[in-house]
């Protein structure tokens, strides 16, 4: 049977998605521009804000939550570690979906001692889009990583491969060691018959008697009805 199956990518998937989660902690998610432009006619932003300054570094925790919990289901085959994933898989998508996703694109009044109270635009930049996907990614297959049963999770190791369980059938390839034992007694069966049947002749041939054995019966038998006379001891 092939080693190589789909399910195998969900841990690849889930650690992928977790990284990407850590790393958008640290890119700028919202860039801030001034809806006017200034007297030189540019709209130079004004601040910008990393995923940490939006989640106080939450995304973080979580992210490396999830790495954990993946190694931990594959590794002690554990559907609790499993759906620790899917856990932190949502609750880091409820969190961009409450606190990033309503910013984007928006307009609002931004006021600090360097800009005063200036109207500015929120442009989304890559710390956004990396927080979403890595969000999607650990949810979907987090998700499906916690469907796995602890057989299941045992198999996705490095290097493990899996046998079709008693409920599976075999692919067009697989040959099983019961498929092996039978060829091998359907092959071998031909063999025991000759010797069987070989065995069963010189065991005839024993117990029938030759024609010159029975020639000398039968003259000893006409011999005796010829000669009424006793024969001495």
């Amino acid at each position: 049977m092939n080693s190589w199956r789909v399910e195998r990518l969900l841990p690849i998937a889930c650690i992928l998605g977790a990284l990407v989660l850590i790393g958008s902690e640290f890119t700028e998610v919202f860039r801030f521009v001034p809806l006017m432009p200034d007297e030189s006619g540019a709209r130079d932003a004004l601040d910008a804000a990393t995923g940490a300054d939006r989640h106080s570094y939450a995304m973080l925790v979580l992210g490396l939550f999830a790495i954990g919990g993946t190694l931990i289901a594959i590794w002690a085959g554990s559907r609790a570690a499993a759906i620790s994933v899917a856990a932190s898989g949502l609750v880091a998508l409820v969190l961009f979906l409450i606190v990033d996703l309503p910013d984007a694109g928006t307009t609002g009044a931004l006021s600090g001692s360097r800009v005063g109270f200036v109207e500015v635009e929120t442009v989304t930049l890559l710390g956004f889009w990396l927080g979403m996907a890595g969000a999607v990614v650990l949810a979907v297959c987090g998700g499906a990583l916690a469907t796995l049963s602890s057989g299941q999770l045992l198999d996705l190791r490095p290097g493990q491969s899996r046998s079709p369980g008693p409920d599976e059938a075999p692919g067009p390839g697989d040959t099983s060691d019961q498929d092996r034992t039978s060829q091998q007694d359907e092959t071998s069966e031909p063999d025991g018959r000759r010797f069987h049947s070989s065995r069963d002749r010189a065991a005839d041939a024993e117990a029938t008697p030759s024609a010159e054995e029975r020639s000398r019966a039968r003259r000893e038998t006409a011999s005796r009805r010829s000669d009424p006379r006793p024969h001495e001891s």
